[in-house]
């Protein structure tokens, strides 16, 4: 707490680092697992050469960071993330209110999240490369990848070079400009925006449909697209590949899809009973409805903005869900990596059994969630976490002003960090269990852990 933390060297596996006010710096970790918790403070200097490897930051800084393992994530809340190095796989940059500058990223896999901030001097050569930006802009991207997508909604995208496959640009409001493509598979969604300038030697190019109705659609073949503005698509049947739809103000109902690489963009629509058995599934909706939905396939994505995300089945792999202000219930899932960000909202009644799970709420709830796989996570700012059971390995609870209260732990490396709340009723049989207070109180726990306990108390003056 308030402290300084520096010239650290570690070749060890699972290394935790949590800073409430502090800086850290010069880090060399070598191991797997690593993972740096911050609230308004500075992490520089850290070159990383595991695996699974996440910075979480509220209000800091975090700049000059060079990796080369896998599954790297940074989540941060109002700060900078500058002069990042990226070489390894499934790399996620979620940002709130932020700026993002200078990153180079070489591995696969990466997407960056960003709401109300700026992404500038992007340079990208790996494959499946996503940028979502809310009221923000985007500026001197250079790509050399495959499966490059962008969503802005009310921003700028201007001096974009692309010699890849399946680019995709989705812009509402904004302007796009000055872009230059030598791939194949290219597609352009704007909503009351400017398109100029646009130089295109690649194959499959299509731009929009407005005002339309778009119904009773057979299609066997590959490259299907679909864009509609205020109309309606329904009774759809596709079995080849690549198919998208994008509805704005319309209705989404009764759609069957056998192939791969499958999205569907609906801004203050429904989308209703559809099933899917591909892989690469991605649902964006805003004000809008998602409900009974079953996925059999991969890489599946729901974001969602003021929406309601219910009765949700999946048992594919790269499985996330991205809510703000809204609601997700009754999910079942038994893939691997899956992931929860949900601001200013509720999430109830979640099954999981695969591994990799995480979970990000800001000023929300969760309560009922149980847990079977491994290297499960929940953080959470200003809420509530109740009735938790884990029989996984590497759990961590991160809540900053909430409540944490009966949770069963049977896994290992579990982990709570709470600052200004309360932890009570916690049992734990696993191994490498810590937690750490701030001004809490923490009551009725029961440890048989081994190795390592190091719980550590600053209690509040009346407790």
């Amino acid at each position: 707490m308030r402290g300084l933390i520096s010239d650290i060297g570690v070749s060890g596996k699972w290394f935790q680092v949590n800073v409430m006010r502090g800086l850290i710096s010069d880090i060399g970790v070598l191991g797997k697992w690593f993972q740096v918790n911050v609230m308004r403070g500075l992490i520089s200097d850290i070159g990383v050469s595991g695996k699974w490897f996440q910075v979480n930051v509220m209000r800091g800084l975090i700049s000059d960071i060079g990796v080369s393992g896998k599954w790297f994530q940074v989540n941060v809340m109002r700060g900078l993330i500058s002069d990042i190095g990226v070489s390894g796989k499934w790399f996620q940059v979620n940002v709130m209110r932020g700026l993002i500058s200078d990153i180079g990223v070489l591995g696969k896999w990466f997407q960056v999240n960003v709401m109300r901030g700026l992404i500038s001097d992007i340079g990208v050569s790996g494959k499946w490369f996503q940028v979502n930006v809310m009221r923000g802009l985007i500026s001197d991207i250079g790509v050399l990848g495959k499966w490059f997508q962008v969503n802005v909604m009310r921003g700028l995208i201007s001096d974009i070079g692309v010699s890849g496959k399946w680019f995709q640009v989705n812009v509402m409001r904004g302007l796009i400009s000055d872009i230059g493509v030598l791939g194949k598979w290219f597609q352009v969604n704007v909503m009351r925006g400017l398109i100029s300038d646009i130089g295109v030697s690649g194959k499959w190019f299509q731009v929009n449909v407005m005002r339309g109705l778009i119904s009773d659609i057979g299609v066997l073949g590959k490259w299907f697209q679909v864009n509609v503005m205020r109309g309606l698509i329904s009774d759809i049947g596709v079995s080849g590949k690549w198919f998208q739809v994008n509805v704005m103000r319309g209705l989404i109902s009764d759609i069957g899809v056998s192939g791969k690489w499958f999205q569907v963009n609906v801004m203050r629509g429904l989308i209703s009973d559809i099933g899917v058995s591909g892989k690469w599934f991605q649902v964006n909706v805003m004000r809008g409805l998602i409900s009974d939905i079953g996925v059999s396939g991969k890489w599946f994505q729901v974001n969602v903005m003021r929406g309601l995300i219910s009765d949700i089945g999946v048992s594919g792999k790269w499985f996330q869900v991205n809510v703000m202000r809204g609601l997700i219930s009754d999910i079942g899932v038994s893939g691997k990596w899956f992931q929860v960000n949900v601001m200013r909202g509720l999430i109830s009644d979640i099954g999981v059994s695969g591994k990799w799970f995480q979970v990000n709420v800001m000023r929300g709830l969760i309560s009922d969630i149980g847990v079977l796989g491994k290297w499960f996570q929940v953080n959470v700012m200003r809420g509530l976490i109740s009735d938790i059971g884990v029989s996984g390995k590497w759990f961590q609870v991160n809540v900053m002003r909430g409540l944490i209260s009966d949770i069963g732990v049977s896994g290992k490396w579990f982990q709570v960090n709470v600052m200004r709340g309360l932890i009570s009723d916690i049992g734990v049989s696993g191994k490498w269990f810590q937690v750490n207070v701030m001004r809490g109180l923490i009551s009725d726990i029961g440890v048989s852990v081994k190795l390592v306990l190091w719980v550590r108390q600053q209690a509040l003056p009346d407790s």
